[in-house]
């Protein structure tokens, strides 16, 4: 057992006997026998004659002229490293550090004392005997228990004042507010923090403003929440995750003492951990392993009493269903391990389905069911939905009619239009933003198509343009996420189904300029990373070929009681300059490519394909059209490595137009050909 001094006791009060618990499982369990190092500067003989010459000054000067002396003696680079010492020799340095801050407070050598503290918390810094660090932070936060309490001590006295009355001092009462604190306590207060903010290192910065925490007290009734938070944030520069996980954790124990009711600090602390877990596989940290020895196991151990203290400040007076939501909320942040995903699912959800009370259930339920849509596939998301139907619907009414699906009566349970309706807005909003692969899955499909639907139908005359154009983008993006693949038929079915269902949306948007989609698709196009520029441009033919069709007098296929763009305006003058300007430019950059290709089979294969977009869709009567016809023809036969089998069916197709009433022009390029 350590001796402990009477100031040192007077902070175990009734608010600490946890943790007075939990710092004896700690010492009696990770102890070494490695030697050990410190660093210190207060412990010569000079030192302490020093102290008790000190401790007869009492005039203002001569205390100014003793704090100096103390700066200058108390240079940080004097502070010399005592090493090759057992545990209990350590124990012996740390016990006596304490003892010598408390000696240099009750001299008023604040200065020294601070000095002391801060070589303290740099202790914490070093893990060069990892396996009794656990040990090593209970030791040096006793220390800054004790440097807490005594400048906590010193500012309550401060702040009695005197009664005029009967010329007796009057403390502050228990519960006092920071307007019962007079201006010089105050200041007194600032000065202690503005000392500690100076400090260099951020480990001893932290640590020590966390031992003075409750003094903000003194100074603003809300003072503690921003620091709290602030020190949260603080933490994540703390390169080393064992180093991390004990600041978060002595954090967590001083804010529950100081402010009972305020958590967020808390789950930030423990949300963090999680954030940092992939950094215990780190290169750093497994050399550091590899030199000292330790294995995994033994390592991740020394993490179980910091992570279990930050556990219980969040756990403080909050139930289990709270916890498992705020755990839900880190595993969602930062994934688990691979292997660890399912089992944590699984041992997580065997304790939510059984509470009965619906709140509770739903407040973990919500935030879970994004587990297994972002790590899993639609059947686990279907087994919670299943389960959550359950529990919100006892009867279980849906159940008959949707046996395979447990979605769409999931949805269904919203009653209220405009929830429902705001519930399917983000559904196809976060569809859109995180499925990154395209869907073909019945179930999926079916399913957003009904949600799409319902958002559709939701447009009515009243609707406000920007709503509208939001709905419309959102279905949009959806349909763009289905594709069947080479199922060309099931392709074209989706479509046929998309344009009946969503009539009252425009494909293509007037106010936004003619053919502004397929303006937008040209853009993509050239932005894409093209392993070759062949594809480019084949593409560029056969939007040729749609922009032509685009130009109809009357489209091939229709749809019943919809207007297409060959009644909108499909044979304005505008918009066929429009197409033609476009058409100049694809012509162009084709015609460049065909000018700097080398490739004799790449470029017979491109005036090929470019040979049969210009027969299938330009006039032919045109003669310059024609001639440029039989020119293309010429250069495939010219590079001499084209598909011969190909080239006669062209050849035939051809003399097949020709035959047909107004063939002649067929016939007159058969001839040239």
């Amino acid at each position: 057992n350590r001796n402990r001094s009477g100031t040192e006791e007077r902070i175990q009060d009734e608010k600490f006997l946890s943790w007075k618990e939990k710092r004896i499982t700690i010492l009696n369990k990770y102890t070494t026998t490695e030697r050990l190092s410190i660093a210190t500067s207060f412990f010569t003989a000079d030192d302490k004659e020093k102290l008790k010459g000190n401790q007869a000054v009492s005039t203002v000067e001569g205390k100014v002229r003793q704090r100096l002396e103390e700066l200058n003696n108390l240079n940080e680079d004097s502070a010399k490293e005592l090493l090759n010492l057992s545990q209990k020799e350590f124990i012996q340095h740390i016990d006596n550090m304490n003892q010598a801050l408390i000696n240099a407070w009750e001299a008023d050598q604040r200065v020294k004392t601070l000095k002391i503290a801060i070589q303290c918390a740099k202790l914490l810094n070093d893990v060069a005997v990892i396996q009794f660090y656990p040990s090593k932070f209970v030791l040096v936060t006793d220390v800054l228990d004790t440097f807490g309490f005594l400048v906590y001590d010193r500012l309550r006295r401060k702040s009695a004042i005197v009664i005029p009355k009967n010329n007796k001092l009057s403390e502050l009462p228990e519960n006092f507010s920071s307007g019962d604190v007079p201006d010089q306590a105050k200041e007194t207060c600032r000065n202690w923090f503005y000392k500690v903010a100076s400090i260099r290192e951020l480990i001893p910065r932290l640590y020590l403003e966390c031992a003075i925490l409750r003094c903000y007290k003194f100074l603003s009734p809300n003072e503690h929440e921003k620091a709290l938070a602030r020190l949260a944030r603080m933490i994540t520069g703390i390169g080393d995750p064992l180093v991390a996980a004990y600041a978060r954790a002595y954090l967590c124990r001083i804010g529950i003492l100081v402010s009972p009711s305020l958590r967020d600090y808390c789950n930030l602390c423990l949300t963090d951990f999680f954030k940092t877990y992939s950094q215990l596989s780190s290169d750093c940290v497994q050399n550091t392993l590899a030199s000292q020895g330790i294995g995994l196991v033994q390592y991740l151990d020394l993490y179980s009493p910091a992570v279990e203290w930050v556990l219980r400040c969040c756990q403080h007076d909050a139930t289990d269903h709270n916890l498992f939501a705020n755990f839900g909320t880190c595993l969602i942040e930062t994934p688990p391990a691979e292997d660890q995903k399912l089992p944590i699912l699984s041992e997580v959800w065997k304790v939510v389905m059984k509470y009965k009370d619906a709140a509770e259930y739903m407040s973990c339920a919500s935030i879970w069911i994004e587990y297994p849509a972002k790590y899993f596939s639609i059947r686990e998301v279907n087994k919670l939905l299943d389960d959550i139907i359950k529990h919100v619907q006892p009867d279980r009414m849906f159940e008959q009619f949707y046996p395979q699906d447990k979605f769409l009566p999931f949805l269904d349970m919203f009653q209220k239009d405009t929830i429902k309706l705001e519930v399917f807005r983000v559904i196809i909003e976060n569809f859109n933003k995180y499925q990154e692969d395209a869907v073909n899955d019945p179930m999926v499909v079916n399913g957003l198509m009904f949600v799409c639907k319902s958002l559709h139908d939701s447009v009515n005359t009243l609707a406000l343009e920007d709503s509208k154009r939001e709905i419309g983008n959102l279905i949009t993006a959806f349909i763009r996420k289905v594709d069947y693949g080479r199922d060309f038929e099931q392709q074209l079915n989706f479509y046929v189904d998309a344009r009946s269902f969503f009539t009252a949306l425009d494909a293509d948007n007037p106010d936004q300029g003619v053919l502004y989609l397929l303006k937008g698709l040209l853009n993509v196009l050239q932005k894409y990373h093209w392993d070759s520029e062949v594809g480019k441009i084949k593409m560029y033919i056969k939007t040729i070929g749609i922009l032509s069709a685009f130009c109809q007098d009357s489209y091939l296929y229709q749809l019943k009681h919809v207007d297409s763009n060959d009644k909108l305006y499909g044979q304005d003058k505008k918009f066929i300059a429009e197409v033609v300007q476009i058409v100049d430019t694809l012509r162009d950059e084709i015609r460049q490519f065909m000018q700097s290709v080398s490739s004799k089979e790449v470029l017979a294969d491109i005036a090929l394909q470019y040979f049969h977009c210009v027969i299938s869709n330009a006039d032919l009567r045109d003669q310059q059209m024609m001639s440029f016809a039989i020119k293309l023809w010429n250069i495939v036969k010219k590079q001499g490595s084209a598909d011969a089998k190909f080239m006669n069916r062209t050849i035939v197709y051809l003399k097949g137009k020709a035959k047909l009433s107004k063939g002649e022009i067929y016939n007159q390029l058969v001839n040239n050909i």
